[in-house]
């Protein structure tokens, strides 16, 4: 038997009241919490977008820094240099492997870093409507926005327009996982796609192989690539 376990249940008391052959962890935070656990478990584990180092453990998770690095280059290639970063990536390993991404990028290209340019908000909706209105109020020459997740991409453009900004004309947005949701966003958002389905399937294919006994064709740490799927919510300036 296949389970999911959330990061809210306890997983100990679940394992004493169901036959577990393989546990798949949803979250990839608070998986300090779950060390021990892992560690000792009776049945394979798999898990994504994990710092945790395990013999064993299944770890499904994208490329996330060169997620952001594209995502950067992107706009720059789109003859952006005033980008922003809007994500409170301290204490966070998948949001600071992003940030690198975005730093890489600026650096490679010989851009110069701006702390002012960095909005630590939560990379949800109401955070970036609140780093889109802190943008717009700003008045600087921002003229793009980077993000780490589709609904924050989609906040930043609401607090944008709240702001008196037009996107993309004013403003263009990146988002990050590429939600079918931004095919219904006006205008539809450009996203790096991360192939979650992929990351789930071949999470799932693994873990089936170590419960049946099979030897893997693939290591337990995989890591999917990424890439961009260019929309309407970045403008060219050239």
């Amino acid at each position: 038997m296949l389970r999911s376990v959330t990061r809210d249940a306890d997983v100990t008391t679940l394992l004493k009241n169901w036959n577990v052959d393989g546990i798949i962890f949803l979250y990839p935070d608070e998986q300090d919490c779950y060390r021990r656990f892992i560690e000792s478990a009776p049945c394979p584990v798999a898990i994504f977008d994990s710092h945790l180092t395990i013999p064993g453990l299944i770890n499904i998770c994208s490329d996330d820094e060169k997620g952001c690095y594209l995502a950067t280059k992107y706009m720059i290639n789109k003859g952006h240099t005033n980008i922003a970063f809007v994500a409170d990536y301290d204490g966070n390993h998948l949001l600071t492997k992003r940030f690198g991404g975005y730093c890489k990028a600026l650096e490679e290209c010989g851009i110069p870093f701006r702390e002012d340019y960095v909005f630590r908000y939560s990379p949800s909706y109401e955070g970036g409507i609140a780093a889109g209105k802190e943008i717009a109020s700003r008045r600087t020459p921002i003229t793009t926005v980077v993000t780490t997740a589709d609904i924050c991409a989609i906040g930043v453009m609401e607090g944008a327009r709240l702001g008196g900004l037009r996107v993309p004309v004013d403003l263009s947005v990146i988002g990050y996982d590429n939600l079918s949701l931004c095919q219904y966003t006006s205008p539809k958002l450009t996203s790096i796609s991360q192939h979650i389905p992929q990351k789930a399937l071949l999470a799932t294919q693994l873990l089936l192989k170590k419960i049946r006994g099979e030897e893997p064709d693939q290591p337990d740490h995989s890591i999917i690539d990424v890439e961009i799927v260019e929309r309407q919510s970045v403008v060219s300036l050239f």
